[in-house]
C-alpha cells in the first residue's frame, strides 16, 4: 500500500493552480498571469504543497504518462516496434519527427512547466516567514527539480533556453547544451547541500543523495569524471534489492534501491504529488499499455543476442510464450480478461512495469510506478568514473560491476573470472572493462530509458544505431529532439 503525503485539499489545489495556470505562457517566458510568489508566506502547508506540485509534470502525457517512455526507448537499439494502428509511434522509432509532432512537443512543454513551478518556489522563498529549518530544505528540493528538468532538456534537445526566475520577462534565446548542463550542475549542487536526507524526507520524494546521484550523472555526461566520482561517492544509504523484479512491480514500490520514483495510481485521483493539472487529472501511465497490453514493443535482435545464457534478468524483463502471468494465466494462450491483446499475441513482450505481473486484466489506467533512478544505475556509473578519472582503479570498477551481478536473484558469473573471459568479456584493461560496462548497462537497464543517452554521451550512437542497420534513418543531426514549432514561431530569439 502506497504511503500518502497528507495535505489539506484546498492548499494543495491552490499551490498547484498557482504554478500551473498557463503553461504556454511560461514556455514563452512571459509573466502574463501576474503571480505573486509572496502568497507562499502564508502557511507551511502551502510551501510544502508548492514543492510537491513541481513533481506533477513527470506524470503528464508529455512525459512519463506516455511520451517520456517512448522518446527514450523507441529511439535506442533495444526495441523493435510491433505496431498496429499507431503510426505516430513508428515516427519516433524511425526518427521521422518534426516540431509539429505531439511527442517531442509535449515532452518539452512538460519540462518547462516543471521549471516554472520550481522557479515559483525558489523566488517565493524570499517571502517565507516560517523557520529556515523548515523551508530551506524545500527550496533546495525545488533547485533539485529544476536541475533535473534542465538535465532532461539538455540531453534530449541539446541547446534550449534557460529561465531561472519568475521575474525574468520577455523571450529568451537558446543557451548551448553545455551552458544548460552547467545550470543543472549549479542547481543540483545547491540541492545536494540542503535537501532532506533519506529517512527524514517524505516517501516518494527525492533526497539529498538523489541530488548527488543526479549531479554525478550530469558530470558524467560532461565527461568530468573526477567530479562525478565525488558526487556518486556521497550515495551511501541505498542498496540493491534481492529480487531484481521488485524494481518494476507494484509490490516493490519505494524500495531501498530507488532514488527517484514517479508515483502513479490506478483508477485514483489521489497520489503523492497531487493532481496533474492540465491532463484530465489522471495519475496513471500508458507505459504498460504501450509495452505489453497492446504488445507494441518487442526486443531487438541485438538486445536478445546480448543476454548471456541463463541470465535471470531476461525472464524478469520480458514475457515469453508459456510464461505464467497474473494469477496463473499463460502468456500466448490465455487472453486478457478485458480488451487488451498482448497476452494472446504471445511471443516476447516487455514485462518491466507491466500490469500483468500482478493482474489478469489490463487497463489503460496503469498505476505501476516508474523508477527513474536506481542504485544499480549509480553503481555502474560510478564504475565508469573509476575507469576514466584521474587515480581511478580498474579493480574497483570491476568490483562495482560485480555488485550488480551479485544480486541474489541474478547471481551471474563475475567479471574477472574464467567464465566471463570465455563469454567474451575479459576485463584486463580499461578498454576491456569499458566494453563489459557497456554490456552490463545494456542488460541491467534494458527498457528503462538509459541506453540512447548512454550511446549519445559515449559518442557511440552512430556505431550502434546506424552502422549496425538497426536505425537506418539515424544521423547525428537527429541526436536531439526538435524544439516545438510553436515555440520557434512565437519566440523570435530562439534561433539566434
Amino acid at each position: 500500500m502506497k504511503n500518502l503525503i497528507k495535505y489539506t485539499l484546498c492548499s494543495l489545489g491552490l499551490a498547484i493552480c498557482l504554478v500551473s495556470c498557463n503553461e504556454d505562457e511560461y514556455l514563452q517566458f512571459q509573466d502574463t498571469n501576474g503571480l505573486n510568489a509572496a502568497v507562499l508566506e502564508a502557511t507551511p502547508e502551502l510551501q510544502e504543497s508548492a514543492v510537491v506540485a513541481i513533481y506533477s509534470a513527470f506524470r503528464s502525457e508529455g512525459m512519463y504518462g506516455r511520451y517520456g517512455n517512448l522518446l527514450y526507448d523507441y529511439v535506442s537499439d533495444e526495441l523493435s516496434i510491433n505496431i498496429s494502428g499507431q503510426p505516430q509511434l513508428s515516427r519516433i522509432s524511425e526518427f521521422l519527427l518534426d516540431g509539429t509532432f505531439d511527442a517531442p512537443s509535449g515532452f518539452y512543454k512538460s519540462a518547462y512547466s516543471g521549471i516554472a513551478k520550481a522557479n515559483f518556489v525558489i523566488e517565493g522563498s524570499a517571502n517565507y516567514t516560517t523557520e529556515p529549518e523548515f523551508y530551506e530544505p524545500l527550496v533546495a528540493e525545488a533547485y533539485f527539480m529544476r536541475g533535473l528538468y534542465y538535465y532532461i532538456l539538455a540531453t534530449r534537445y541539446g541547446d534550449v533556453p534557460i529561465k531561472i526566475g519568475e521575474s525574468t520577462t520577455g523571450f529568451q534565446p537558446k543557451s548551448t547544451q553545455v551552458e544548460v548542463l552547467e545550470q543543472a550542475v549549479a542547481d543540483l549542487k545547491l540541492a545536494a547541500e540542503g535537501m532532506r536526507t533519506k529517512g527524514i524526507q517524505s516517501t516518494g520524494r527525492a533526497t539529498n543523495e538523489t541530488a548527488y546521484a543526479m549531479l554525478g550523472k550530469t558530470y558524467l555526461y560532461l565527461k568530468q569524471y573526477d567530479e562525478a566520482y565525488e558526487a556518486f561517492d556521497q550515495v551511501t544509504s541505498y542498496s540493491l534489492m534481492s529480487n531484481y523484479i521488485d524494481n518494476f512491480n507494484v509490490a516493490g514500490e519505494f524500495n531501498d534501491e530507488t532514488l527517484l520514483e514517479i508515483d502513479f495510481r490506478k483508477g485514483s485521483l489521489d497520489g503523492l504529488w497531487g493532481n496533474n493539472v492540465g491532463n484530465n487529472n489522471t495519475l496513471s501511465t500508458l507505459r504498460s499499455a504501450d509495452y505489453s497490453g497492446w504488445g507494441n514493443s518487442i526486443p531487438s535482435p541485438v538486445l536478445v543476442e546480448a543476454y548471456e545464457d541463463n541470465d535471470p534478468r531476461f525472464d524478469d524483463t520480458w514475457w515469453v510464450t508459456g510464461d505464467s502471468y497474473g494469477t496463473g494465466r499463460t502468456w500466448g494462450v490465455d487472453p486478457d480478461v478485458g480488451d487488451f491483446s498482448g497476452p494472446t499475441l504471445g511471443g516476447t513482450r516487455m514485462k518491466k512495469y507491466s500490469s500483468y505481473i500482478e493482474d489478469d486484466v489490463h487497463t489503460q489506467d496503469n498505476g505501476t510506478n516508474i523508477r527513474l533512478l536506481r542504485y544499480s544505475d549509480v553503481l555502474l556509473m560510478k564504475a565508469e568514473t573509476e575507469l576514466f578519472r584521474s587515480g581511478g582503479s580498474l579493480s574497483n570498477a570491476i568490483a562495482l560491476m560485480n555488485q550488480v551481478r551479485s544480486r541474489p536473484s541474478v547471481s551471474m558469473p563475475l567479471y574477472g573470472t574464467v567464465a566471463m573471459n570465455d563469454a567474451g568479456y575479459p576485463v584486463n584493461s580499461v578498454e576491456e572493462a569499458f566494453a563489459a560496462l557497456i554490456h552490463e548497462r545494456q542488460i541491467e537497464l534494458a527498457g528503462e530509458g538509459k541506453r540512447f543517452i548512454d550511446l549519445q554521451r559515449w559518442d557511440l550512437d552512430m556505431e550502434f544505431l546506424f552502422n549496425t542497420g538497426i536505425k537506418p534513418n539515424y544521423s547525428l543531426d537527429k541526436r536531439y529532439l526538435p524544439i516545438p514549432t510553436e515555440q520557434i514561431d512565437t519566440n523570435p530569439l530562439i534561433n539566434d
